[in-house]
């Protein structure tokens, strides 16, 4: 096996320039490693069992596509776990006698997603804007150093979605006050203050937080090993 090293080691070079990690690597090596000591032990020279091997494995760029294969997740995965948390939610919501339907109220949702979305149209543009969603909710893959600038969109809509929500708190407070003569006016008003509140925290931490995640693990599936 140690006349093998040099051409092992050239085998994980050719590895590395196809773009798997460190840790990949040394996966691959050690099922590369068994092979071929199983080989040599049942007689085959040194080198027919590295050949041998490394056909059993496959050629750097199947291994680094199998690999970008496993680490991606499918959109209609990304999709099926946000509807389980909000599905969650809204249970639980209603076995304690609340209205999950309420959640639904599209005004204060609306609100949130015009304030985030048209703020970040406003900052980058909308080419970007659509490129962001595209790599985080539609599996796309990012470009080398593309991946920092749709991390800070994410932030940016993180915040502007928590800003919006205290724009409606605000706006919310004013529409009670204006109603203090009515007091038939002031549970509709408060209800739809705090579900203002909620949509803010969803569309922030649900949206646009996990949407930087989502981004971020695009950009470590393309980034080369160092």
């Amino acid at each position: 096996m140690s006349d093998l090293e040099p051409t092992i080691a050239a085998w994980r070079r050719s590895l590395r320039t196809a773009g798997l990690r460190d840790e990949q690597l040394a996966e691959l090596e050690d099922h590369l490693r068994c092979s071929i000591a199983l080989a040599i032990d049942a007689g085959r020279p040194a080198a027919e069992a590295f050949t041998a091997a490394c056909a059993h494995l496959g050629a750097p760029e199947v291994l680094a596509a199998e690999f970008q294969q496993e680490k991606n997740m499918h959109p209609l995965s990304k999709l099926l776990g946000l509807a389980i948390a909000i599905a969650a939610m809204c249970t639980v919501i209603e076995i304690e006698g609340g209205y999950s339907t309420m959640l639904l109220a599209l005004p204060p949702l609306l609100m949130v997603l015009g304030i985030s979305f048209g703020g970040l149209v406003a900052s980058h543009g909308p080419t970007r804007v659509l490129r962001m969603l595209a790599i985080a909710f539609a599996g796309r893959c990012a470009r080398p150093g593309e991946a920092e600038e749709l991390r800070s969109i994410c932030r940016r809509g993180h915040r502007l979605a928590y800003a919006a929500g205290v724009l409606q708190a605000v706006l919310g407070a004013i529409n009670i006050c204006s109603h203090l003569n009515n007091p038939s006016l002031i549970g509709p008003g408060i209800a739809y203050t705090l579900i203002g509140l909620v949509h803010a925290v969803l569309v922030a931490e649900l949206g646009f937080a996990t949407a930087e995640r989502w981004v971020a693990g695009a950009e470590r599936d393309l980034e080369p090993a160092s």
